[in-house]
């Protein structure tokens, strides 16, 4: 198992202290977890080159069973 404080940090290796996440289903084929630093904006590849699935309001996480647990944290 690796040791999470013995990873090196540094300017191109920043520890993220706050972990922003989304969950999203944008068909029925797709659902999606974006992780996110929520105190630092960070490189994110052009949307033209990288597919980035946005959520609908048609969609519902469930339909795919999607389950989030809470403590401890999961899904």
């Amino acid at each position: 198992m690796a040791n999470p404080r013995m990873i090196p940090t540094g300017e191109n290796n920043k520890l993220i202290e706050t972990v922003s996440f989304e969950f999203g289903q944008s068909d029925f084929n797709t659902a999606y977890v974006r992780l996110t630093d929520a105190n630092n904006e960070r490189y994110s590849p052009p949307e033209d080159v990288v597919n980035k699935p946005q959520a609908k309001d048609t969609m519902n996480l469930d339909m795919c069973g999607f389950e989030l647990i809470q403590d401890p944290f999961g899904f």
